[in-house]
């Protein structure tokens, strides 16, 4: 799921596929992904550097020579989005929009329902994450003229 999915991101191997499909075409596109392909299966089968926390060696079946499709890696990496040239429909106003300050009780409480975070692993993932974003907007915003 999502979470083995982070820790193969976080072993590199998302870093590593980006490089992939930017740098090699064709043939040599194919042969890179397999080669990718293996390296994420073996760590899926024997968790060799650790980060999974458990082998998955059913998983590891799972991962089809086809994985992953090239067009969905694209769209991950080029994003559509309201300003994109396929975007269909109105741009939004950018102009028309006020810089705020975060509701950090609002976004506490989005954290606890959608990640399950709470107590001292919610203040840890708020103060990894979030405050050094809100004290470099607090210093920036001396600075800043909205």
């Amino acid at each position: 799921g999502p979470t083995v999915a982070h820790v193969l991101a976080r072993l590199g191997f998302g870093r590593d596929l980006v490089n992939i499909t930017t740098s090699y075409a064709g043939q040599e596109l194919d042969n890179k992904l397999a080669v990718w392909r293996n390296a994420l299966r073996e760590e899926l089968r024997t968790n060799s550097r650790g980060g999974l926390g458990k082998r998955c060696p059913k998983l590891a079946e799972k991962i089809v020579d086809t994985f992953p499709r090239l067009e969905v890696v694209h769209l991950y990496m080029n994003p559509l989005t309201s300003t994109s040239p396929q975007h269909v429909g109105p741009v939004p106003n950018s102009n028309a929009w006020t810089p705020q300050e975060p509701n950090i009780p609002a976004l506490s409480d989005f954290c606890s329902s959608l990640f399950g975070w709470s107590g001292e692993h919610l203040l840890n993932k708020l103060n990894s994450n979030l405050w050094p974003g809100l004290a470099f907007r607090m210093f920036a915003s001396v600075c800043i003229q909205y």
